[in-house]
């Protein structure tokens, strides 16, 4: 099955940024070496919740620092980035990297974000609908438009063009029946995380896949899983670090949303709900542990990949690279070797409609 690796460059507060970020590159650099099949990363901004304000920047740096692995977004956030430079750079991606590039976005959730942009929060779900079809649309077209409400955009045309059809290398992560039914319409297939009762996680997913069915006549794309995961061969030792950095992540993420009140409080109980089933989720233990887990949850629920998030926030940099390689040497091949249909990026590699029509 498909193996990746995201990177969503949390700087501990004890380390400035120079170190953070040399830290999380040395590892990015060694990803593809120890096997990983794609390395994705993120967008945010105005804290050291994730230090990545600019996914595309971050991709086109590991553009040239890659030869083979896919190179995608875990969550660009559209609605912070004018449609015609996401399109326009996408597409200049998609020729650096010759057609390696996954289009991944989101709504994202903190009013920090927002507010230091001067952007609305509660608008920002039907705003990126439309943000979102019109970068889809001019990656396969070469034009770009929209007709609003909220975004209006009058044709222009895009260059350079896409060099292979986006078709197959587009996810989303769906919060809404509105931006799933926005999503599957584009064509995107689902981005996950199990942060909700294992139970609910593949309900959501059924039914995303039912209703990308019933819009267009054929199967949906399998889900890709994203998981915090913490590995060693001391089984008490990967329960520590799960413990001390893949649990705080879903505080520090009610924290980004504007609740971090209830962080360290007996308030919202559905929150601590939330966070209790996004930590008990997250792959964690030994080797044997983690790949039996990770098999059953693919599984359950057709997943095409996993993507391992293996240095998290708080990781000293010799931990997060310790996490890397174990995975890397001791769960990563025995996971490849099974399941050859579970993969990503591999739709029909035919060139996009831009680019044939700039021929």
């Amino acid at each position: 099955m498909h193996i990746g690796t995201g990177f969503l460059f949390h700087v501990a507060s004890s380390a400035p940024d120079p170190q953070g970020f040399a830290e999380q590159a040395s590892l990015i650099e060694q990803s593809e070496a120890l096997g990983f099949e794609s390395i994705w990363t993120s967008d945010h901004a105005f804290s050291r919740y994730q230090t990545s304000p600019n996914a595309g920047q971050l991709l086109a740096w590991l553009a040239g620092r890659t030869r083979h692995a896919l190179i995608g977004s875990i969550v660009s956030l559209e609605s912070w980035h004018n449609p015609i430079r996401i399109a326009e750079s996408l597409a200049a991606l998609d020729l650096l990297s010759e057609g390696r590039a996954i289009f991944g976005v989101g709504r994202g959730l903190g009013p920090i974000d927002f507010e230091g942009l001067q952007g609305g929060n509660a608008e920002s779900g039907p705003r990126i609908v439309e943000y979102v079809r019109a970068i889809a649309g001019a990656l396969e077209t070469g034009i770009l438009s929209s007709p609003g409400p909220r975004y209006k955009q009058p044709p222009v045309s895009i260059y350079p063009r896409a060099r292979l059809s986006f078709q197959g290398r587009m996810y989303a992560m769906i919060d809404s029946p509105t931006s799933a039914r926005a999503m599957a319409a584009l064509g995107f297939g689902p981005l996950m995380i199990a942060n909700k009762p294992w139970e609910a996680v593949l309900t959501e997913a059924r039914e995303y896949a039912e209703l990308f069915e019933s819009i267009h006549n054929r199967v949906a794309p399998p889900p890709v899983l994203l998981s915090l995961t913490s590995v060693d061969a001391d089984p008490a030792r990967a329960r520590a670090w799960h413990d001390a950095y893949a649990a705080p992540y879903g505080c520090q993420t009610i924290d980004q949303g504007g609740l971090a009140e209830v962080c360290g409080t007996s308030k919202a109980q559905g929150v601590y709900q939330r966070l209790r089933f996004m930590k008990d989720l997250q792959f964690h233990g030994t080797p044997l542990q983690v790949v039996e887990a990770s098999i059953e949850r693919a599984r359950s629920l057709d997943a095409a990949a996993l993507i391992n998030i293996l240095a998290m926030d708080g990781m000293p940099a010799e931990v997060a690279r310790r996490n890397l390689v174990t995975y890397a040497r001791d769960v990563l091949p025995r996971l490849k070797a099974i399941d050859a249909h579970r993969t990503i990026g591999q739709a029909p590699r035919q060139p996009s409609a831009a680019s044939e029509m700039a021929l």
